[in-house]
């Protein structure tokens, strides 16, 4: 009896789901079947219309082709060393860099049609939608895919589509799928951070509990790290920028701010290009949320943070006030509470003690600026000023003002292990002064930055001190 071959997706993960217009997509899956492939395996992915004309392939007829061009100079992969010749990425399959020869890698570079490598076990394609902004992207992707004799591709347009994988060797199938799917322009799209892994499963939460719709699936241009070490973002940054992108065009945004690192996709790219767009100050097209406590949890009480919307003025918030001992830092929080001895997150009413230190913990939220002052990079990140330049405390008792200004970047560990520096948010941590004990303090905050002086980035709160 002949062996039964299948094939199942990976990506797309919801079929259902229409792919963003203006990016490419990936087509990854696994074969269902019992044992090795036979002799002369063979895989084709391809892109039809809804009237089953060929529009888009790849294809591969050589099982675990190592024709990846790992040393493409825009590639940025694990540091030198980790994996000797690049052996374990070859593994792991990249067809955005997949060539017909080696050694000859520039000749074949563009040609989309040679995108896909296949195992015994599956295989990973590449889908392009079109060569350059020329014709019709939104963003160039670095290298400006084209069919197999070098013409280009106009880029797919919002519609119905039908995709198809076939299995075959030595011209017989062995397992052909087909898809319906489509191309739109999303209505809406969330920003947020996936790390550390208590926030992930809390926005995983929040956007399964309200219905929000979040894009997880591995984009274009982006190298997971395949050595299971997270260092930092790998791959072909103008690519995955391009792709990541393209979901952000016409769509309603909620960003969550959390964790946003400057070298972040967050922080250098999606929110800059929507300050392009003019859109920081439209409520209809833009939303900011943070958790009202500032972590998804507290382990030194347990307490469980909430979302909140920061409301239509509000650029400032305070997420509470720590009693810290010794060993806490300035900008530093570690999420398992280690320097901390309570926390107060009802800023309505704080009691500290005249001896100990305390820590002013919170968030500000990026305001529009002149969209003139971003400038796009080559790999479509942006350069600008920073969004917060700086965080200023006024602090008023019996008619005196004691003035100080901090910076943020609010680094966040984990037992010891840093999770990043958060460029909206700080940690800043204060010594009560002699004169305040037996006395209530009020205190306000501001942020400072580029334009701060046409928005209220401020607030203010009081501390009593025993």
């Amino acid at each position: 009896m002949a062996e039964k071959f299948d094939i199942e997706l990976i990506y797309p993960s919801d079929i259902k789901k229409p792919i963003e217009y203006g990016r490419h997509f990936n087509v990854w899956g696994r074969f269902i079947h019992e044992g090795t492939l036979p002799e002369g395996a063979a895989l084709r992915v391809e892109l039809l219309s809804a009237e089953g004309m060929l529009l888009r392939y790849a294809e591969q007829r050589e099982k675990d082709s190592k024709n990846v061009f790992a040393e493409y100079p825009a590639l940025k992969g694990y540091p030198q060393g980790y994996d000797p010749g690049n052996e374990k990425l070859m593994e792991f399959g990249f067809p955005e860099l997949m060539v017909s020869d080696i050694g000859d890698p520039y000749a074949s570079l563009r040609d989309a049609t040679v995108k896909c490598r296949f195992t015994d076990t599956g295989f990973k394609a590449l889908v392009v939608s079109g060569t350059d902004t020329a014709h019709g992207m939104p963003f160039d992707d670095g290298i400006g895919y084209t069919d197999k004799d070098g013409a280009p591709y106009t880029a797919l347009g919002c519609g119905k589509y039908v995709l198809r994988v076939v299995l075959s060797a030595r011209g017989r199938t062995l397992a052909e799928k087909t898809w319906g799917l489509s191309i739109a322009e999303r209505k809406e799209q969330m920003i947020f951070r996936f790390n550390p892994a208590p926030h992930k499963r809390r926005m995983l939460e929040w956007c399964d509990a309200l219905g929000f719709d979040s894009a997880t699936d591995t984009l274009p241009g982006y190298l997971e790290p395949y050595l299971g070490i997270w260092l930092y973002h790998m791959g072909i940054t103008q690519m995955y920028n391009a792709c990541d992108l393209a979901f952000y065009r016409t769509a309603r945004v909620r960003a969550f701010i959390y964790l946003m690192q400057k070298d972040s996709t967050s922080y250098s790219c999606e929110l800059p290009y929507l300050q392009t767009l003019g859109r920081m100050s439209d409520g209809e097209r833009f939303e900011a949320y943070c958790y009202d406590i500032g972590e998804a949890g507290l382990a030194k009480d347990g307490q469980r943070g909430k979302v909140r919307r920061f409301e239509k003025d509000e650029y400032l918030y305070i997420y509470r006030v720590d009693s810290v001992d010794g060993t806490a830092c300035e900008n530093v929080y570690d999420i398992s509470g280690a320097g901390v001895k309570a926390h107060h997150t009802n800023t309505a009413s704080v009691v500290l003690s005249a001896e100990e230190r305390f820590a002013v913990c919170g968030v500000v939220r990026p305001w529009q600026r002149d969209p003139a002052g971003f400038t796009q990079n080559a790999d479509n990140s942006y350069t600008f000023e920073d969004f917060v330049t700086g965080v200023e405390y006024a602090f008023e008792c019996d008619g005196r003002t004691y003035k100080e200004t901090r910076l943020p970047d609010m680094e966040r560990r984990e037992n010891g292990v840093t999770a990043g520096k958060s460029a909206l948010e700080f940690y800043n941590i204060f010594a009560p002064r002699p004169e305040w004990k037996g006395k209530t303090v009020r205190v306000r905050v501001r942020a400072r930055g580029e334009e701060s002086e046409t928005v209220n980035a401020s607030c203010m709160f009081e501390i009593t001190f025993e």
